[in-house]
């Protein structure tokens, strides 16, 4: 099993699907980081902000003159930057190989096929730290030019911020990696997982919300709430405590269902 995981990071390592991907992300965030100081000068001045309900945003309240990198990352991280990249990723890396027929080639050389998939999860759990870098670096780099500085701030609270990050986002992987098991079609894959990106599913949401409610009598219960999709931007250092510890028991029930029944399926599965 180790080696299976030190040969897939070795590949990932050296795929170049890798490094376009890091490459966008870092691209995307400069962008991000221009519109946000946009919106910064429109708040200063009184200019109403203009909002959307599906698609990328972030909390502007982060925003000020003298940014911090915690204020970015969190800014990154809610605008769900590095759950987009790393849907793009993961459709590419993990299907590349079922095209390819990689799986074929070494599932006879462990004992269970869907330990494969568990290694993938590791995968993706490395290139999560990887976008995290790459947004740090970059919040230090293109922040200066764009707001009047940037400083880092309590570190100890930034590492704080993005192991409860890294936890939410290996959640969101492992709903990425049980979406390409059951689909294995890349291009339907990599539409849903970009779709639950930028919202696209808030409709079904608020059908679901309004059906429980009638059903079980519910108050002020939302059903994006328990999503990985609708914690990432909602739950931070900042929050309450009883907040945090259910958004950490949610994603520990998501990542135990997901790469479970991604591995159980691939174990059943016909190569």
């Amino acid at each position: 099993m180790i080696n299976v995981i030190k040969m897939d990071i070795y590949r990932m390592i050296h795929a170049r699907s890798t490094y376009y991907t890091l490459i966008g992300l870092a691209l995307f965030l400069i962008f991000l980081i221009t519109n946000s100081h946009d919106t910064l000068l429109d708040v200063q001045q009184g200019r109403p902000i203009a909002t959307a309900s599906v698609g990328i945003g972030f909390n502007a309240s982060l925003l000020s003159d003298n940014m911090t990198l915690l204020n970015f990352f969190q800014l990154f991280a809610g605008s769900k930057s590095f759950i987009l990249m790393l849907s793009i990723f993961s459709v590419l890396f993990i299907n590349h190989e079922e095209a390819s027929g990689f799986s074929k080639n070494i599932a006879g050389q462990v004992q269970k096929r869907g330990w494969l998939f568990f290694s993938k999860f590791i995968c993706q759990s490395v290139f999560i730290l990887a976008c995290f870098f790459v947004g740090i670096v970059v919040s230090f780099l293109a922040g200066g030019i764009s707001y009047d500085s940037v400083v880092i701030g309590n570190v100890g609270r930034l590492i704080m911020a993005v192991g409860l990050q890294f936890l939410f986002h290996l959640a969101f992987a492992g709903i990425l990696l049980l979406i390409i098991t059951l689909i294995k079609q890349p291009v339907i894959s990599l539409l849903i997982s970009i779709l639950l990106c930028f919202g696209a599913f808030s409709f079904l949401y608020q059908l679901l919300d309004k059906w429980l409610i009638s059903l079980f009598k519910l108050t002020n219960f939302t059903i994006e709430n328990y999503t990985m999709t609708g914690l990432i931007p909602q739950v931070s250092i900042q929050s309450n405590t009883s907040q945090l510890i259910g958004g950490l028991a949610i994603a520990a029930i998501y990542c135990l269902v997901t790469v479970g029944l991604s591995v159980s399926i691939k174990n059943k599965r016909d190569i």
